[in-house]
């Protein structure tokens, strides 16, 4: 599935290459699982939700979590899976399967020679107007972390679905 297939679901290009390049973060050559997080505070309310501790310190009101596990060798990378966790209360609820890989990832194929993960989430989790908060987060598997500052996805109404 390519940008412009999700175009014809409705869903803004803009957010489907802010969710794919969120994880174009560099796949290290060593054996391991990496992971790859999106921090999603979906009415922008950091008094809702729920707080998420990251490398820069704690974010508060995240709603949604997607984390994209992937499995590398000293010659490939596979996304192995993609989960959702879920805000209730002031805790993350068990995370639940949304797909299960592999998939390859794209090794040097992204800017500067970056890797490009691409995943998908159900159109029916994310909000259908307004703005959220975001932010992406990694981990190397052997201590190494990153993440972003926050920044804004704004949404568009999806007005009708192909069939």
């Amino acid at each position: 599935m390519v940008a412009s297939d999700f175009a014809m679901l409705g869903v803004p290009h803009r957010l489907v290459l802010g969710l794919l390049l969120f994880f174009a973060l560099l796949v290290g050559a060593q054996a391991a699982e990496h992971r790859y997080w999106l921090l999603l505070d979906r009415d922008a309310n950091p008094g809702t939700g729920c707080t998420q501790a990251t490398v820069n310190g704690a974010v508060p009101g995240i709603d949604l979590r997607f984390q994209l596990t992937v499995n590398t060798t000293t010659s490939a990378a596979v996304v192995s899976r993609l989960e959702q966790s879920v805000c209730t209360g002031s805790s993350f609820a068990a995370a639940t399967l949304i797909e299960n890989g592999p998939w390859p990832a794209g090794l040097g194929i992204g800017g500067n020679g970056f890797a490009v993960l691409e995943a998908a989430v159900p159109r029916g989790v994310l909000p259908t107007t307004g703005t959220s908060t975001a932010w992406a987060m990694s981990d190397n598997g052997s201590g190494g972390q990153d993440a972003t500052t926050a920044f804004a996805i704004a949404w568009a109404e999806v007005n009708a679905l192909p069939v």
